[in-house]
C-alpha cells in the first residue's frame, strides 16, 4: 500500500503522530506530494517528498490553469499535485496494477476511523469526497488520465449524470456529492431540494430513479450561488463513474478535518 498526502501541509506537526500511526498499522510507504514548507517539518528518512514546484511536469501544468481566475484554479492544485504523486510512482515502478493508492490530508483529525482494505477491486473506488479516497493503481490511473492530470478539461462542464448506470445505480451515495450532479428531470427531481439530498443519502435512494425521464431538462439539487466554472467535487465523483467505477464508503464515519487548520 502506498499513502499519498497531497496539499499543503496544514498542521503537519499536531497529527505528525497519527500519521505515523496509520503508515505502521498499514505497512505503508508513505510519499507527500506538496510544496517547499514540507522542509519545516521533521519527518521520518523513509518517508518520501516530492516538492511540485521542483517539478517541470506539475510547473507546465500550473502555468498552464493560471490563466483562468484564482479562485477556480486554486481548486485544480490538489489533483495536480496528486498527478504529479502517480507520475513519480510509475516512474520509480513503485506500485504493481493491484497496488492500494490512499490519498489524504495532514489536517484530518480522526484518521482512525478509516476502513482500509488491502486489497481493492479494479472496479471498486472507495472514497469519503475529496477528503480521503482509495483504490487499486489500475483504478487510479483511469481517472488520471481523465481527470487528476486535466482538471482544466472540466471548466464549464456540465455534469449530467446517467441515473441507468448499474455503476450509479450501485454505488454508496454517502461516499461522495452525489447531489450536486445533474440530473434528468423526472418525478424524484420535483422534490424539494432538502428532501432529495436526504434520500440520496439513505436506504430509500434506490426508488429516486424509477419514473419517466426527460433527458432534454436537467435539475441541479446545488444551491446556484456556491456553482463555480470548475466544479472540483462532483467533477472528481463524476470521472469515477465514467470510468466505470463503484463508489464505495471509505468510512461509516465521517471524515473531519482539523477546526484550526490553516
Amino acid at each position: 500500500m502506498i499513502i499519498v498526502f497531497t496539499g499543503l501541509p496544514r498542521n503537519l506537526d499536531k497529527n505528525l503522530g497519527a500519521i505515523k500511526r496509520l503508515v505502521k498499522k498499514l505497512n505503508a510507504l508513505l510519499i507527500f506530494s506538496t510544496s517547499k514548507n514540507i522542509r519545516d517539518f521533521k519527518l521520518p528518512s523513509d518517508y518520501i517528498v516530492i516538492i511540485n514546484e521542483n517539478d517541470k511536469w506539475y510547473e507546465e501544468k500550473f502555468k498552464k490553469i493560471t490563466k483562468y481566475p484564482k479562485h477556480e484554479y486554486i481548486n485544480m492544485l490538489q489533483w495536480i499535485r496528486f498527478s504529479c504523486a502517480l507520475r513519480y510512482i510509475e516512474n520509480k515502478k513503485l506500485a504493481s496494477s493491484d497496488t492500494v493508492i490512499l490519498k489524504l490530508r495532514t489536517d484530518i483529525s480522526n484518521l482512525e476511523v478509516l476502513k482500509i482494505e488491502n486489497e481493492m477491486q479494479d472496479n471498486e473506488f472507495y472514497m469519503n469526497s475529496d477528503l480521503a479516497f482509495a483504490g487499486s493503481f489500475t483504478a487510479m490511473n483511469k481517472i488520471d488520465k481523465l481527470f487528476f492530470s486535466n482538471p482544466e478539461n472540466f471548466m464549464d462542464f456540465n455534469l449530467i449524470t446517467d441515473v441507468q448506470s448499474k455503476y450509479f445505480l450501485n454505488s454508496e451515495k454517502k461516499a461522495a456529492r452525489f447531489e450536486w450532479l445533474v440530473y434528468p428531470r423526472m418525478i424524484s427531481t420535483f422534490l424539494p431540494g432538502k428532501i432529495f439530498k436526504f434520500l440520496i443519502k439513505t436506504k430509500f435512494e434506490k426508488f429516486l430513479w424509477f419514473g419517466p425521464k426527460n433527458y432534454n431538462k436537467q435539475k441541479c439539487f446545488r444551491y446556484y450561488k456556491d456553482i463555480r466554472r470548475f466544479q472540483s467535487e462532483p467533477a472528481f465523483l463524476w470521472s469515477i463513474l465514467k470510468e466505470n467505477l463503484y463508489v464505495k464508503n471509505l468510512s461509516k464515519e465521517p471524515i473531519k478535518l482539523d477546526k484550526d487548520r490553516r
